[in-house]
Formats: C-alpha cells, sequence, structure tokens
C-alpha cells in the first residue's frame, strides 16, 4: 500500500461519518477494498469520471477535515509520546532514576494536554 493510499484509509477512519454516502463508498472501495474507477462506477452507478470526480472531492473533504481537527496529527503525538515513555521506563536505573523519572513526567503531561 503507498503512502498516499495509507493516508487516506487512516482519515477514511476518524472522518468517515462526515462524508457524503456516495464520498464514503468510493473512498472505501478504492483505497480499503482496491477497486478501480470502473468497478466503483458500476457499484455507484455512475460513469468511470463521475467516480474519479467523487473520489477527489472526497479525499478534499478527508484534507480540510484533518487541517481543521488533526486527529490523525493528535493520535501520531500520542503514539510517539507513548515510544518515548516506554524507552524512558526501560532505561529506569539507579544512576539515572531521577532524570528519566522526570523525562517520564514531561511525556505524561504532553499526552494528557494532547489528549
Amino acid at each position: 500500500m503507498s503512502e498516499k493510499n495509507l493516508i487516506y484509509s487512516v482519515l477514511y477512519d476518524y472522518y468517515s461519518p462526515m462524508l457524503k454516502e456516495n464520498q464514503r463508498l468510493s473512498v472505501d472501495l478504492y483505497y480499503n477494498l482496491d477497486f478501480s474507477f470502473t468497478e466503483i462506477a458500476e457499484e455507484l452507478g455512475i460513469s468511470r469520471s463521475g467516480a474519479y470526480d467523487t473520489l477527489k472531492r472526497a479525499e478534499r473533504k478527508l484534507d480540510e477535515l484533518e487541517d481543521k481537527l488533526a486527529l490523525n496529527k493528535r493520535m501520531q503525538n500520542i503514539y510517539v509520546s507513548c515510544e518515548k515513555i516506554k524507552f524512558f521506563a526501560d532505561n529506569l536505573n539507579g544512576d539515572n532514576f531521577a532524570d528519566m523519572a522526570e523525562k517520564i513526567k514531561v511525556e505524561t503531561e504532553a499526552i494528557i494536554v494532547e489528549g
């Protein structure tokens, strides 16, 4: 799966309820089920160019929603913070306990603020 396909598949998971039904179906068929524009057109009962236009409108809408709401960006930030916390916890020992504990507190606060 290409990076673009992965991005729209993830954005679809967050924002699909905010799309029109035909947009929702076109994104699902194209990005999740690997349908061609011809197959999407048959499924929606529209022309191939109509299927393309519907998908492009849905992509623009998903991009707009992510720009405004940033759910995917927030989730990525939370994931990064959790990975850091795991690393800090794995590296706690007597010599650097206070330093690592402080780093864990900072990352935990970042998750609380982000979430």
